[in-house]
């Protein structure tokens, strides 16, 4: 029992002294308590925004399914951006070809 009432002098005497408290204080265990709610405290509190951060099973399944559909919605937007440039390269050689036709019909 002498043992855990001099478990926290011991603790304190292990500190660095910058961190010890000062020679007017007596109650040792009042700081120590102090330390260790404080610890308590902090891991509590990383702890409950390491929960607000977490994800289901359920969520990451259906931010996959959403982002391997935009790629491909994505990818079918490229083919068809190719097919209308090249017809759009077709349709300005048409107009080419009909404008160059026009004008050896106007010189006859």
């Amino acid at each position: 029992m002498q043992d855990f009432l001099q478990l926290p002098d011991k603790l304190i005497d292990r500190l660095p002294k910058r961190w010890r408290p000062g020679p007017g204080t007596e109650d040792r265990s009042i700081h120590l308590l102090n330390a260790v709610c404080l610890i308590i405290i902090w891991r509590t509190v990383l702890n409950v925004k390491r929960r607000i951060y977490q994800l289901t099973e359920h969520q990451t399944q259906r931010m996959y399914t959403e982002t391997t559909s935009a790629i491909s919605e994505f990818k079918d937007l490229k083919k068809y951006i190719k097919v209308l440039r090249q017809q759009l390269k077709e349709y300005k050689r048409n107009v080419a070809t009909a404008k160059l036709e026009n004008k050896e019909l106007k010189v006859v």
